[in-house]
């Protein structure tokens, strides 16, 4: 776990602690260190996320060999949680559209956050 450094102290009788506000900062902190532990601790634990034995055909253009491996690497990932990140341009919406075809054709359920308005809205379907 990281450590903690407070930016700001309170006088209590016979110690010193930190106030309202920055305890809540670290309830968070402590939250999302948690939550990283446990995703990374389950790393390669899951059943394949395309399904066992399946095989996803990408229905990306041959020129969207990068995009094709991102969905590959993916659908066959084991571990709780997955990152798709890349810089504006890089076929992000794309790639995640087969994706999430590839893990409909399995009815496996999912759950997308995108960063940008515009991949928001695909991901809410539109």
């Amino acid at each position: 776990m990281s450590s903690i450094v407070w930016s700001r102290w309170v006088r209590v009788p016979n110690r010193w602690e930190p106030t309202d506000n920055e305890v809540s900062v670290l309830v968070r902190r402590l939250e999302c260190e948690s939550r990283i532990a446990t995703i990374n601790r389950s790393n390669g634990k899951f059943e394949r996320l395309g399904g066992e034995g399946r095989t996803f055909t990408s229905a990306l253009p041959a020129e969207y060999q990068p995009q094709k491996d991102a969905v590959e690497f993916i659908l066959n990932s084991r571990d709780l949680a997955v990152c798709l990140k890349g810089v504006a341009g890089s076929g992000k919406t794309d790639t995640l559209r087969e994706i999430a075809r590839g893990l409909k054709e399995v009815r496996r359920d999912f759950i997308a956050i995108a960063s940008t308005h515009t991949a928001a809205r695909w991901v809410r379907g539109r």
